[in-house]
């Protein structure tokens, strides 16, 4: 495998792949020039204007992505509350703590990991939701908490949580264990 800095291409003498850094970032993630763009510009801080388009995406293509990076963003928001919660010592509704000292999981460990913790309240995560005026019905789309009438509750309560990641450490997920 060799990278020439000078000429800005790669190519790998095993597999025969070769390009530049937008192909690399495609190969190596899977994903399409338009996402490989985003995740470069997003990787050197560097903002694409809100409602740009790539040459032959479409507008249900563009709101598509608008809307995956407001669930990672909430994914994210809500993986967050639930590592605070975890370092709420004390609080009775709050056993994470006590079942990772159990396990051994040390307090490195789980900072590493972003493992967090869901009250027993039915809504305390609703009510962080509707404190930050999150969007319930995507929320409710993504698992995190239910529709029940004309109100929403909570799914996870009660349990230590785990986000799960993708290869490039977005939430697309949480987890929970009792």
């Amino acid at each position: 495998f060799t990278v020439s800095e000078r000429k800005q291409l790669y190519h790998c003498y095993g597999c025969k792949a070769g390009g530049d850094l937008v192909t690399f970032v495609k190969e190596i993630y899977g994903l399409g020039f338009p996402e490989a763009i985003e995740d470069l510009a997003e990787r050197a801080g560097i903002s694409i204007p809100q409602g740009s388009r790539f040459e032959g995406d479409s507008r249900e293509q563009a709101e598509i992505r608008e809307q995956l990076r407001t669930a990672y963003r909430l994914n994210r928001f809500v993986a967050e509350f639930y590592r605070q919660q975890l370092n709420l010592r004390g609080d009775r509704d709050t056993l994470g703590q006590e079942y990772l000292e159990q396990r051994r999981v040390g307090a490195d460990l789980a900072r590493a990991f972003y493992l967090g913790s869901a009250s027993r309240q039915w809504d305390a995560l609703l009510r962080h939701l509707r404190a930050a005026k999150a969007p319930l019905p995507l929320a409710a789309q993504l698992g995190l908490i239910r529709s029940s009438g004309n109100d929403f509750f909570d799914l996870f309560r009660g349990r230590v949580m785990f986000p799960i990641l993708d290869l490039k450490g977005k939430v697309v997920g949480l987890g929970g264990r009792l």
